[in-house]
């Protein structure tokens, strides 16, 4: 979703991650924060999904014990379906993702891992996501 130089700068942040499956199959893309971690991307090779690899590297983030967010666009439902599996779930709020490469801002599902978001780490997310230095 990001332009090609967005991503790069994304790359180069000392707040962004990259975690990767043993046999390089799938990846995930996140954001760091002291008090929660941004999920920006779960990829799984099409050969590789529906064998794990997706669950294992989200078990590998919740050793961090930080709240961990992600966006899932809402017309898929089987994403929704597998990180409610993963012990996420929906959040009652009316969310738009930021836009990227220049798009409208799509409406996402905001989901929380194991517990419901509050108002008030709702808007510690929405205040990060959204902070110049967080924007390329």
């Amino acid at each position: 979703m990001r332009s090609f130089q967005s991503q790069i700068s994304a790359f180069l942040h000392r707040d962004y991650r990259i975690s990767v499956s043993g046999d390089n199959q799938a990846f995930t893309l996140w954001w760091d924060f002291m008090s929660l971690i941004f999920v920006e991307y779960v990829l799984v090779a099409p050969q590789c999904r529906h064998c794990g690899k997706g669950s294992m590297l989200l078990d590998e983030l919740k050793k961090y014990k930080k709240l961990i967010i992600l966006e899932v666009e809402t017309h898929n439902t089987g994403l929704l379906e597998f990180y409610k599996a993963n012990g996420f779930q929906t959040n009652n709020i009316d969310y738009e993702a930021v836009p990227l490469n220049n798009n409208p801002a799509d409406k996402y599902y905001l989901m929380s891992f194991h517990r419901e978001l509050t108002h008030s780490e709702f808007g510690e997310f929405i205040e990060l996501i959204h902070a110049p230095e967080y924007q390329f």
